[in-house]
């Protein structure tokens, strides 16, 4: 019967990696959040690279949960809704310029938009714990939920700049530089 034993004494080291990784990693994003403060020069190719990315990541992920039926389908649904509306509103937040000079878009994001980015990942990264202790939803089914919504939020963000933007540029008869 010695060989059904099983050592979990490595178990907690695995869980305080994952941890630690998942730490770091919101660091990370805290700092790339925090540097979307600054005043920078944006490109129509620039907005759409990330979302396409992140959208070519996300459906593999999600697609396990989309299969699994149809309320499945509308939780992730509604996701995708409520992270573009979220999309919209961070959208709205965010300082759009247009540079005299050459007509190039000038974008500086919010604080209240990074706290929000911040809160949504936070919560994709250490609520999961939390869910899976209800044990009321799949986890899976949570984080293509969350998954869908950053997507659908980074989706409607910029394409609600870019439409700003182009708005801006039509009142100001500058010549359109992408």
């Amino acid at each position: 019967m010695s060989h059904l034993q099983y050592d979990f004494s490595g178990s907690q080291d695995m869980m305080s990696n994952s941890l630690a990784f998942e730490s770091i990693f919101f660091l990370v994003v805290i700092i790339l959040l925090i540097f979307q403060l600054r005043r920078r020069r944006v490109r129509f190719f620039g907005l759409v690279i990330m979302p396409l990315i992140m959208l070519l990541f996300s459906i593999p992920m999600v697609m396990p949960e989309l299969s699994l039926g149809l309320l499945e389908i509308i939780f992730v649904g509604l996701g995708l809704i409520i992270g573009a509306g979220i999309g919209i509103a961070v959208g709205s937040m965010m300082e759009v310029q247009v540079d005299e000079k050459d007509g190039s878009m000038l974008l500086k994001g919010s604080i209240l938009a990074v706290l929000l980015w911040a809160g949504i990942i936070g919560l994709k990264i250490f609520g999961k714990d939390f869910i899976k202790s209800i044990g009321v939803i799949d986890v899976g089914l949570v984080t293509s939920i969350f998954l869908m919504m950053a997507v659908g939020a980074m989706i409607a963000r910029r394409g609600f700049v870019y439409w700003r933007y182009l708005q801006m540029k039509k009142a100001m008869a500058v010549p359109l530089n992408q």
